[in-house]
């Protein structure tokens, strides 16, 4: 337990990766408290869930794909050849490239669509509304870039300090609008003005760190290695969009907002678990599969001792926290939000860290595309029968579901058993106990507060 809690006082590169995924959330997840506590209405709390639902449906795929599809190979491409930590990088300003032209084509795509879109949400934008998206999309997405110019650069604590700056300020910026009670407007125009900030951060670095010299070899190289990454991570990813669809077709905004403020996961799982896996690629990539292999089996048995208890915490007390933090209207978010923490079982297993360092991304699409085509088949059916709950079941059999297939696909191609890279044992103890707690959690208790106070 030691262990983890020491490196948040003298961070290593995964470490510093895992605090600015935290910082990043939490700066989010403190802008949903305050909306919650504001004189905001619960539609128009909807809408702007709304807002950062369609900024992320236009950009999360191939930003990550493009980074993930970077880190290895980060001084080891076919292209521009083996290099060292020292000196300037053209890898990094061909990434920045491309990231550059993507946000150009999702930013337009934004003004061409976004109305629309929006429409199909029965989220109320107007038209100046879709600028200030466009504008955040257009600065937001290259800027994910910076916390992994440090990571490759092992820079944690410059890595740490930017997180607290930046997303700090980010808060604060947009807290500010929401006190003084002003227009949805204006608190968009905080999250762009804050986007913009990290944005010239991005350039100051880049100028640091990275070689401005355009390679047509690498581009070809980076993009054939990250495409079927980004088409895994919009199959995959978009499972929370393809959710909120579903939602918004059978209900209003009101239980839109209700099932977004539970449907958010525990960020100490998804975030520190995403940055495990980002920070182990480029070193199984460069230290090979023996001694990476180790390493990502003892980091992610170390995150799981105290990341399960956690969880298990959360799932027993979720009723009261989110009485205590959103107030009566969003009771029932605490249900979904125990459904989505039991997604732990299959964000602490790390099959598609495998695939990606040894550049084995093809299979990830079809893994993907399957997980897609079960979750909204099984929401369709569920939420007949359970309601918005239906449609986080579904989500949580699909996500499981493409984890097992993964999973057996490398131990077939790569010859690496479960057991090599996860220790099972643990896993499955854990993963027996949380679902006990949510069985518990839920029926004896989750109920009792959903007909006091719904």
């Amino acid at each position: 337990m030691g262990k983890p809690w020491a490196k948040l006082l003298r961070p290593d590169s995964l470490s510093g990766l895992q605090m600015v995924q935290l910082i990043r959330y939490g700066a989010l997840f403190a802008m949903g408290i305050v909306l919650a506590k504001s004189n905001f209405s619960q539609e128009s709390i909807g809408n702007f869930e709304s807002l950062l639902f369609l900024t992320g449906a236009v950009s999360f795929f191939w930003v990550t794909g493009i980074i993930q599809s970077l880190l290895p190979l980060y001084n080891k491409s076919n292209s521009l050849g083996t290099g060292s930590d020292e000196r300037r990088s053209p890898e990094l300003f061909n990434a920045f490239l491309m990231l550059i032209l993507f946000s150009i084509f999702a930013a337009g795509l934004v003004l061409l669509v976004g109305k629309w879109l929006s429409g199909f949400l029965n989220a109320e934008l107007g038209q100046y509304l879709i600028y200030y998206v466009a504008a955040f999309v257009l600065f937001q997405s290259p800027s994910s870039l910076i916390e992994y110019i440090y990571l490759l650069k092992k820079k944690p604590r410059q890595m740490i300090r930017y997180g607290w700056l930046a997303f700090g300020f980010q808060f604060l910026s947009v807290s500010i609008a929401i006190v003084l009670e002003l227009e949805l407007k204006w608190v968009l125009l905080a999250l762009v003005g804050s986007s913009l900030i990290r944005f010239i951060w991005l350039l100051v670095i880049l100028r640091k760190y990275s070689e401005f010299k355009f390679s047509a070899s690498f581009f070809k190289e980076h993009l054939f290695l990250g495409l079927p990454i980004v088409i895994s991570v919009l199959l995959s990813g978009s499972a929370q969009y393809v959710d909120g669809l579903i939602i918004t077709g059978y209900y209003d905004q009101a239980v839109f907002a209700v099932f977004r403020y539970g449907a958010r996961e525990l960020p100490l799982v998804a975030l520190l678990a995403h940055a495990l896996s980002s920070a182990m690629v480029p070193e199984i990539a460069q230290q090979g599969a023996v001694k990476g292999l180790k390493n990502l089996k003892n980091r992610s048995s170390e995150l799981a001792a105290w990341l399960f208890p956690v969880t298990l915490a959360l799932i027993l007390s979720s009723h009261v926290l989110f009485l205590l933090l959103y107030e009566e209207r969003f009771i029932e978010s605490a249900t979904i939000f125990n459904i989505y923490l039991l997604v732990i079982s299959t964000r602490l297993l790390f099959p598609q860290t495998l695939l990606i360092a040894f550049k084995k991304t093809n299979f990830l699409m079809i893994a993907s595309a399957l997980e897609l085509v079960m979750n909204i088949g099984l929401s369709l059916i569920f939420i007949q029968f359970m309601g918005i709950k239906g449609v986080a079941y579904a989500t949580l059999v699909a996500y499981l579901f493409e984890r097992i297939v993964l999973i057996v696909y490398v131990k077939l191609i790569l010859g690496f058993p479960v057991s090599q890279y996860t220790n099972l044992r643990k896993h499955i103890i854990w993963t027996g106990v949380i679902v006990l707690a949510f069985i518990f959690t839920e029926l004896y208790f989750g109920d009792v507060l959903n007909h006091l106070f719904l």
